[in-house]
């Protein structure tokens, strides 16, 4: 596994999920995502497309949070 790999390996054991940017390019918007809420809590990923990455960022995280509490 690469560096990126690692971490995201990382994340979810020890928080529960990643989250992932992709950059906005010629072929559509940016957009961040989730990976491991499913695996770790039984619950749908989550996909924000059209804020500020950054922003977006925080709000799955914070989302994340609320998950793991219930």
């Amino acid at each position: 596994m690469d560096e990126g790999e690692k971490k995201l390996v990382a994340d979810i054991e020890e928080l529960g999920w990643h989250v992932l940017k992709v950059l906005e390019d010629d072929n559509g918007p940016g957009f961040v995502y989730s990976v491991g809420l499913f695996k770790t809590f039984n619950h749908p990923e989550i996909i924000i497309v059209g804020l500020k990455l950054d922003l977006a960022h925080i709000l799955i995280n914070n989302i994340g949070v609320d998950i793991k509490n219930g």
